[in-house]
């Protein structure tokens, strides 16, 4: 999808403001980044443009981040007015957004801190001292089964098991698949993406047998 992180952004703090809370900058860059994982592992797709980058403190959007940097450790109390906040996005992408707010929405910023650094590709990625680290989209798709089992267990609401659906996906579309040619490095460590098609498929079977 051709949007920005910012239009996603605006989402996520217009339905904080509706049910009456506050989202900093810190929580914003987790839950985005939770959306994209969602959108990577359900569609096959990016739902916004930017890179996700491995900061010190966990997942980050640059862009992003700028944006609403002012409001430091506070939640933001002015939805940016930019065209790229007000950029029109569809249905499937408000879905997923809607999705990640009722697995996540309920955690604190230092919450959503402490998932993203245990859970899914921040922690291979990281490297102190080092700027403009990207975390492959194929990591990021490969993540969301494990962050909403954590984000699920954190807020109490965790099934016995991850469902099958956590485990039903189109592959990452082969464009964007080009764009890192290592597939799930860090995560599962498939040398190429025919490998990481066979272990999809046999995940699905094996799921499907024990649904």
């Amino acid at each position: 999808m051709d949007v920005h992180s910012a239009a996603i952004a605006a989402r996520f703090l217009a339905i904080a403001a509706e049910e009456g809370g506050g989202i900093t900058n810190l929580k914003l860059q987790k839950l985005v980044t939770l959306a994209q994982s969602l959108n990577l592992f359900r569609h096959g797709s990016r739902l916004f443009v930017e890179d996700v980058q491995a900061w010190k403190n966990g997942p980050a959007i640059k862009p992003l981040y700028g944006m609403y940097k002012r409001f430091k450790q506070s939640p933001i109390s002015a939805i940016d007015d930019s065209w790229k906040s007000r950029e029109d996005i569809d249905k499937s992408s408000v879905a997923v957004i809607d999705e990640v707010w009722r697995v996540a929405g309920d955690l604190s910023a230092s919450e959503l801190w402490k998932l993203t650094h245990e859970s899914g590709p921040w922690k291979d990625r990281y490297l102190p001292d080092v700027s403009d680290i990207v975390i492959p989209i194929e990591d990021l798709s490969n993540a969301w089964p494990a962050y909403k089992h954590r984000a699920q267990t954190m807020s109490g609401k965790a099934p016995a098991a991850p469902s099958a659906v956590d485990f039903s996906t189109v592959e990452v579309s082969a464009s964007d698949a080009a764009l890192t040619p290592v597939v799930g490095y860090g995560q599962h460590g498939f040398k190429d993406f025919d490998e990481y098609k066979r272990a999809r498929s046999l995940l699905l079977g094996h799921v499907s047998r024990e649904s």
